[in-house]
């Protein structure tokens, strides 16, 4: 084969787009997930939730927030505290939300009270532009 019908064959593999699917929903993190695992080099919002109805709506806040981040390296997860009470302890933290990256086993600490969908976004925001306050 000479090197043009070969360069000719190969060019549709080689110039082919990765087409990466947008996250649309919160995923439930448990221990066998290779999601936010120590070779993850993004973002991890985990939200610790007890099932209450102040939860669902906080999740759905965050479920809104979503689709503004689909183009960057933030994966958005839940954590059912009464299924997976260990999460929740390995931080030592009292905030129910949390970015967390996982390859240098830091996070940062939402403070805010208010869990509506705008204070929430620019937490995220915040985070992801190097504003975060980060601690091990």
């Amino acid at each position: 084969m000479e090197l043009n019908q070969l360069k000719n064959f190969l060019r549709p593999y080689i110039t082919k787009e990765k087409t990466v699917q947008a996250q649309t929903t919160l995923i439930e993190l448990s221990k066998d997930m290779k999601i936010c695992d120590p070779s993850d080099s993004k973002f991890c919002l985990i939200y610790f939730s007890e099932g209450s109805k102040t939860d669902k709506s906080v999740l759905a806040s965050i479920e809104k927030t979503i689709y503004k981040f689909k183009n960057d390296p933030v994966i958005f997860t839940f954590v059912d505290t009464r299924k997976n009470s260990a999460y929740y302890s390995h931080f030592g933290t009292t905030s129910k939300l949390l970015v967390f990256r996982p390859k240098k086993r830091k996070f940062a600490e939402y403070t805010n009270s208010n869990f509506d969908e705008n204070s929430i976004e620019m937490f995220i925001s915040g985070v992801i532009s190097g504003n975060g306050r980060f601690q091990k």
